[in-house]
């Protein structure tokens, strides 16, 4: 059994603790100076300070790099990172072999900190300057060590995916020692100083807004005397022209706006991504007939709220009279869009989804509650009523060809079983073919995060399940109307009901697997419902009516 002394006893640690019975615990770390020469199950706790550098130490903490980082300055070079109780698909191994200090068992979270890369600098730079228009820095270069382990703080989801892809490509091309990126949320979270002060190995932070300037922003971090910090996003400019990469052959995603102006008191989206900035109407035209002459045949229109599209923009226009003159365009294709702002949405675009023939008739319309009382507390601007106005509206043109779905947060603080009741039923009204249902996570630096919570995590977790269990049995409900009709699907990809299976969607976003072959993707068929099941249909190929 082997010997170690415990740093960290949050809620990670509280939550995993059943799973340390394979170690010899000799003491605990916690910096908490309350906590400081107290006895914790009979064991010692200490601060950092006192660790000395023959230790054993386990890190229990998704907080772990600055750590690390203190373990490595004060010589200590036996550390454990308790991430392997982390789920394998996310882990990432370390820290091989560093010469510095030693890491047994020591996986990490790819959503939270670091991608390890190795091999020459300028490779990578010669291919992050192309195109950019900062080329004279190249040969001037000297050989700086650069990072061998690049340092990603949480951003939104889609950020992460694209700079995780970029750092995996060039994997190969990039070498060093240490050079720490983090985005602006960190920033916004601790502070500037508090990152100069505290976190020293973090040399470059920026905001998603100058994602274009990477690479003068590399050049300065490697070059400079002086750590970058680039956040401020006054300028709030939206840079058009940078070569875009798809991954994806049957589909494409196209933004059309940035930032958000809602400030919904559980999110900081507005804080890290800025006020709503609308690309010009000419350039998303131009961008969309490219991606319908390379082929694609569903295009997705991107926007934290995409129902304020144009507001900014001088003259004004509607995201409708945009989606209008998108459908306009010669071509075989459909159009989606997300996401949608309930206080945002008009008649005008509900009656453009049901006249436009490449507009899919599928509306993602977010509720996240069904109490008047809670929405106004998470700063929605709408009620209740005035939702499902929205919804029987839509319902009266496009019938049971639309597709309806939400997103609901269960537990917000405040929040009472009698409202949470008053959201299943709302849930009962709408009929809707699928829910994104969230549990309430607090986000620091938001309003709601200093409400008062009373309610505990268990009983939210009931009220979560009761939840899930209701529109389980909707959602088959909605499926079950499908049986026998034959709808027009776009083919995007394997299926995985069966080996031989491909998956395709219909108008409404329901996704219907049939036998078939994968030269079909990438194309729109004619599919058959034989089978609906909770979350999704089998079906067949109508062969004779191929599109």
């Amino acid at each position: 059994m082997q010997s170690v002394y415990i740093w960290g006893l949050g809620a990670f640690y509280k939550r995993n603790v059943k799973k340390l019975e394979k170690y010899n615990i000799l003491g605990y770390i916690d910096n908490n100076p309350d906590k400081n020469g107290t006895l914790y199950k009979g064991k010692k706790v200490i601060s950092s300070k006192q660790a000395t550098v023959d230790m054993p130490i386990l890190i229990m903490s998704k907080e772990f790099i600055p750590m690390v980082y203190e373990l490595i300055g004060r010589g200590i070079k036996h550390v454990l990172i308790g991430t392997y109780l982390f789920p394998e698909s996310y882990q990432e191994q370390l820290l091989r072999d560093s010469g510095r200090f030693k890491i047994e068992e020591s996986r990490l979270l790819y959503n939270d900190n670091v991608i390890q890369v190795d091999s020459d600098i300028k490779k990578i730079y010669r291919k992050l300057v192309k195109n950019s228009g900062v080329t004279d820095f190249i040969e001037k270069l000297p050989e700086i060590p650069m990072c061998r382990d690049f340092g990603i703080t949480r951003g939104t989801p889609i950020d992460r995916k694209y700079i995780e892809q970029f750092l995996e490509k060039y994997r190969e091309d990039i070498k060093g020692e240490v050079l720490e990126i983090a985005d602006n949320t960190y920033t916004l979270k601790y502070g500037e100083d508090k990152i100069k002060k505290s976190y020293p190995f973090v040399d470059l932070v920026f905001g998603t807004h100058v994602v274009h300037k990477l690479p003068e922003l590399l050049y300065k971090a490697l070059t400079g005397k002086k750590r970058v910090f680039d956040i401020d996003d006054t300028d709030q400019v939206i840079a058009e022209g940078i070569p875009v990469k798809r991954d994806n052959d049957a589909k494409a995603w196209l933004p059309i706006m940035y930032g958000c102006n809602n400030f919904c008191s559980y999110c900081i989206v507005p804080y890290v991504r800025g006020r709503e900035r609308s690309r010009e109407k000419a350039d998303i035209i131009a961008e969309f007939k490219c991606l319908v002459e390379q082929g694609y045949k569903e295009i997705t229109l991107l926007g934290q709220n995409v129902n304020s599209y144009g507001k900014d923009l001088e003259p004004k226009v509607t995201f409708a009279e945009l989606l209008r003159q998108l459908n306009d365009i010669d071509g075989d294709f459909r159009i989606r869009f997300m996401t949608s702002h309930p206080k945002d949405c008009t008649k005008e675009l509900i009656e453009t989804m049901a006249e436009c023939d490449k507009v899919a008739q599928h509306l993602h319309l977010p509720f996240q509650s069904g109490s008047n009382r809670v929405l106004k507390a998470m700063n929605r601007h709408y009620t209740r009523e005035q939702y499902l106005e929205l919804i029987n509206y839509a319902r009266k043109l496009m019938g049971d060809e639309l597709s309806i779905t939400s997103d609901i947060i269960v537990g917000f603080p405040g929040e009472t079983y009698e409202e949470f009741q008053e959201t299943l039923s709302l849930v009962k009204e709408i009929k809707a073919t699928q829910l994104f249902t969230f549990i309430y996570s607090k986000r620091e630096g938001t309003p709601a995060a200093k409400m008062d919570d009373p309610v505990p995590a268990e009983e939210k977790s009931r009220w979560f399940k009761e939840l899930t269990d209701l529109q389980e049995k909707i959602s088959a409900e909605q499926m079950s109307l499908h049986q026998g009709k034959t709808y027009k699907c776009y083919v995007y990809g394997k299926g995985k009901l069966a080996d031989n299976y491909i998956a395709g969607r219909n108008d409404g976003n329901l996704i219907i697997e049939f036998e078939g072959d994968e030269s079909l993707i990438g194309t729109f068929q004619n599919i058959k419902v034989i089978e609906p099941l909770t979350f999704v249909m089998r079906g067949e190929l109508v062969k004779e009516k191929q599109i």
